[in-house]
Parts: C-alpha cells; structure tokens; sequence
C-alpha cells in the first residue's frame, strides 16, 4: 500500500490550554469510517455526490453535475467534535482507492467550526489508481479557543469515482509532546509539555531536522505530566523539523512538525523611496527596487482557506505577494457577522502572515469596504443606494486600523495596509480626508509599514489625481512612506489610457502607484474583451514597473483554455470550467518575467 503525506505540515499550533495545563491525552484518536461508538457520524455527498456505504466500503460517486467543480461529501458530527481534545501532532489518514491511474487529484478537507464560525482546510496531491493508498493531512484547528467542529467537508478535484476504506483521526500513543511557546519565537527558545502513560517516566525529546541530523534531551515526567525549555534549539532555518517524545524503545508520541522560523527578519523590510518601493539595507544587495506581484485571496469568500497550499502554489507562478482581503467592521461587509478584532486578528489574519513567512512572501492586509454599507455587487461601478459612512464609524474605523498596526508593527511579511478597497459615490477631499485620520492613527503605534490608498470613485487610476492631487508627496509626513493604489477593469477604461492616468499621476509627484486589483468580468464582457484588457493591463505594468494584484484566486488549478464566461456563454459546464485566475496564460508567464524574488537576508 502507496502511503501519501501532505507536502506542506502545518505549523506546531500554540495555544492557551496546553500552556496553562489542559494537554490533551495522547491516546485520543477517533474512527470516522467505520464509525467509532459515542458519535452519531453521517456521510453525505453534496452537490449531487452520492456516498453510500456499501459492505464497509463508502463509495463516493457523482453521477449528476452541477457548476461546482470536483467531488465532494461531508462528514457530520453529533455532538461536535472538539479538535482541541487531539494532540497538536494529531493527523486524518485516509484509505482510499480510486481515480484514473496516474491522474493527478487532489483531496482538500475542510474542518467547520461552529461558534465563532469558520473553517480551516488542508490539500494532499495524489495520483489515482485501482490500488488502495494512505493519504495523511494535518488537522486545521484555531490558536486558541473555538475549535467544536460540525462538519468536515471533503474533495476530490478533478471529478473521479473514488472508494474509502477507512478515516481516523489521530492515533492512539503512551507519550505525546505540544509546544507550548509561539512557534514563530522557538528558534530562541520553546517550550515542551506533554503528557505520559507512566506516571515518573523518563522522556527523551529528539528533534530531527530538515537534514535528518538528531539532537536530543531528556526530562522527568511527574505525575504523568512533563516540561522542558529548550534555549537555542538546532532548528533547520525556513524548514520543517520533527520532535517525537519517547519512554522507551517502542513508546513515541506521534511526530510533531516545527517550522524553523528565523530569529530576524529585518532584512525582509520594504519601504517607499520616491517613485519606487525598495528593500531593506539589511537585504542582500542592499537598497534595491521591489516591484509586489500577486494576487488577491478573498479567504472563506471566493475560496475555502488553504493558506499553505495558496502560498506554495502562488509562489510557484512566480508571485511574491498574496492580497488578502480582511474585514474591521463587518465579515464581507455583512452586518450580520460582526467583527471581533481580536478574533479576526488571531483566527484569519494571522494564520495567513504566518504561512507567508514558511513560504518567504508577503502579504498586504485589504480591509475590502467601500466607505459605506454594503453595495449592491452585481452592479459595482454604478451609483449605489447605499449609506456611506457617518463621522462616528470613521472614527471607530481609524481606531481599529490603529490596532491592527499595533500588532503587526513589527511583521515585515506584512507588505503595507491597504485602508479602504474601493470608495465611491464619495467627493475627493472627503475620501482624502478619512483616509488621512486613519494614517495619524497608525503613526501613533507604527511608523514602519507603509501604507497603501485608493481614491475617489472606486479606486480608479483616473480618480488619483483628483483625490489627492498636491498633497499625494506629504500626505504622510514625516514619514512618507504611502503607496498609491488604482483599480480598473475592462468596463472602466482601456488599459492605454490607465497608463496614462497613472504614469503622470506617479511622475507629477515622485510618489510609487500600485495596480492592488484587475481582472476579467467574465459576467458582463466577453473573452475578447477581457483577454485583450488583462494582456494591456500586464504590458503597461511589465513596461512601467508597476506591481500588480490580479483579481481572484478561485482554486488551485490552472484551466486558461477552459474558460467561464457568461456574455459568450462558454464553460458552464456543469461543472463550470473555472481557471485559478483568468487568464493564467497570460499573468502566470508575466509574473515568472518580472516578478523579483522575495529578499534574502545579507548575512545568514
């Protein structure tokens, strides 16, 4: 049997019960299918997928079709599981057959929580077969409270016929080992805690790293219970290391993964100097020009969160920044869903910046609102019916952006703050001036990040001038550190003329501009159209140095001859045949050409 691990780990996870001494016991593991006794589990196919249980065998089939690509079905727990009962270094294995031989697939799982609510997901490459194979994932779990799941979705994409054997998750074990300290500080110092079958054992705590070498310590466990700081741990840098505990030969905690962070990313910096954006001193090279080429990842919105899978495939394409739309007020601009900052900081920013720093990227952090209410999407760029925003929400709105920068004061993986996506049906000075009392509020706690402002009129290139004009070189001061973005997409304006708007706005006033969001609207123009607007946008920007943000990843898969297009009625499938970003012929090739790579430190 083929047994197939997960090519990104997840991060050791720290969180508040194991460092306070709620560690969960080694021996907690779960059979999903068959079902263990306790739980009442149901498996259902969804959007038309069929999962039947026939003679211990779930078969998974979709023989209807809908527009949502891929096969999927759900596992539903009654009660909710609570994933923070498992060790950190708890896995799902799989038993599975299926697909067509030699096709690579790929299996997504998605772990719903309930309250708040949410979801974590993990993917594994494989490829098909007739013969039975292990897949093993990591399990997604939040940092800290929260983590009761209702629901694992799961999904095979490309569509196939696929059988499971058996699911389990995590695996019965006499010792386990947590990490109790942030894993972004263990490079200095982390701290182990783990629980043993045998009250007064002894534990030996080995770390493997990256290139198989072996260091170990050992520690007393008292009351089936053990701790040990380990100062200077020999972690391999921007790499995966394993730790395992054991009691005796054949007594091991499952293998825990640590990413080894480094102790400083100075060198990662970026700030403005005139028209450019540049990188560190402390980068190799010194003071050099950065042009941010990326994408825009609408987390839990266009696509279920798959944070290491979108930086690896992204930095594949040759991209070095993910543009990651958050939210200060309300999730999507819902008044239903309210934000907890502190929450939104820790369960669905953060996960994002931290994966960014495995994989040696940057992140710009899009609150994606438009001053006011939420708008009618179908019918952006028209005039709105919407309420804009009254003199108390700017305030609390300035006030959050403050606390954002507050902790991240110190992140360079954080490439700037982009305050607001799109403003509309809004005078200039009126967008300038909500837009500047957000920035005083920042430089009260960061003067390092720079900062990114769209303008009037739905961020377009042609509203820069009007919005901030005279002001566009000190409106930052003394720190000048502010990028200036612009919006356009093929109902706004051809690309020449953006190019227009844009180089004299940025030469007029020696300031960097930055393109944080284009893209085809397959909705209201055709392939033509969209093609020839997205091949202008990347010329003019490879032609001018400008950085760009194209709009949106859909999934992590390239389809550019499989178009979906509404006006030219192609590509609704079902499935509907959707790129990972249209047209990934066309930015995919521009980014490998242009794109520079992520800095390295000077010294190491």
């Amino acid at each position: 049997m083929q047994k197939i691990l997960a090519t990104i780990c997840a991060a050791a996870i720290f969180s508040a019960a194991q460092a306070s001494g709620e560690l969960p016991s080694p021996e907690k593991a779960l059979s999903l299918f068959p079902a263990d006794p306790g739980y009442k589990i149901t498996y259902n196919g969804d959007q038309k997928a069929t999962a039947e249980n026939r003679n211990g065998i779930l078969e998974l089939r979709r023989k209807e079709f809908t527009k949502v690509p891929g096969l999927r079905w759900s596992i539903k727990f009654s009660p909710e599981l609570n994933l923070a009962e498992f060790p950190s270094a708890a896995t799902l294995k799989l038993r599975v057959r299926g697909g067509e031989k030699n096709v690579e697939y790929q299996l997504a799982a998605y772990w719903h929580f309930g309250d708040p609510r949410g979801a974590a997901g993990r993917r594994i490459l494989f490829r098909g077969g007739p013969e039975w194979q292990e897949l093993e994932l990591p399990v997604s779990r939040r940092s800290a409270n929260g983590n009761l799941v209702k629901m694992l979705l799961l999904q095979f994409d490309p569509i196939g016929e696929f059988d499971v054997e058996k699911i389990q998750l995590g695996e019965k074990r006499p010792v386990s080992v947590e990490l109790a300290s942030r894993p972004e500080e263990a490079a200095g110092a982390m701290t182990l805690r783990g629980r043993t079958a045998k009250p007064d054992a002894d534990v030996t705590l080995k770390l493997t790293d990256a290139s198989g070498h072996k260091t170990a310590r050992t520690v007393k466990a008292k009351d089936g219970q053990y701790e040990f700081t380990w100062d200077n741990p020999p972690l391999s840098v921007q790499k995966y290391n394993t730790l395992t505990a054991s009691t005796g030969a054949a007594e091991m905690s499952l293998p825990l993964p640590v990413f080894g962070y480094r102790k400083n990313y100075d060198f990662a910096w970026l700030k403005t100097k005139g028209p450019r954006i540049v990188t560190s001193k402390d980068a190799e090279g010194g003071e050099q020009p950065f042009i941010p080429i990326g994408i825009g990842y609408a987390r839990d919105v266009i696509m279920s969160n798959l944070d290491d899978g979108v930086m690896e495939f992204s930095k594949a394409r040759g991209l070095n920044t993910i543009r990651l739309p958050m939210y200060t007020r309300f999730f999507n601009n819902n008044r239903q869903e309210p934000i907890d900052l502190d929450a939104h900081i820790r369960d669905f920013i953060d996960p994002v910046v931290q994966a960014a720093k495995r994989h040696n990227m940057y992140v710009i952090l899009d609150d994606h609102g438009y001053f006011s209410e939420k708008i009618n999407e179908a019918k952006a760029r028209d005039k709105q019916a919407t309420a804009l925003w009254n003199d108390d929400v700017i305030t609390d709105w300035a006030a959050r952006w403050k606390k954002i920068a507050e902790y991240y004061k110190d992140e360079p993986h954080v490439l700037g703050y982009e305050l607001m996506n799109e403003p509309h049906d809004i005078r200039p000075e009126t967008a300038r001036n909500w837009y500047t009392r957000a920035i005083k509020e920042i430089r009260k706690v960061d003067q390092k990040h720079i900062i990114i402002v769209g303008s009037a009129d739905w961020s377009h290139a042609r509203s820069m001038e009007k919005t901030w004009g005279e002001v566009a070189a000190t409106a930052d001061a003394p720190y000048n550190n502010l990028v200036f973005a612009f919006h356009d997409y093929p109902e706004d304006n051809h690309p020449w003329i953006v190019k227009e708007h844009v180089l004299k706005f940025r030469d007029a006033h020696q300031v960097p501009v930055l393109c944080t969001e284009f893209g085809a609207t397959h909705w209201n123009k055709g392939e033509t159209v969209c093609r020839e607007f997205q091949a202008g946008m990347l010329a003019f920007c490879a032609e001018s140095e400008t950085g760009w943000m194209i709009w949106a990843l859909k999934q992590l898969a390239d389809s550019p001859r499989a178009p979906f297009n509404e006006v030219d009625k192609v590509g609704f499938g079902p499935p509907i045949k959707m790129d990972s970003c249209s047209y990934s012929d066309l930015w995919v090739p521009i980014a490998k050409t242009t794109a520079p790579k992520f800095p390295k430190p000077a010294k190491e």
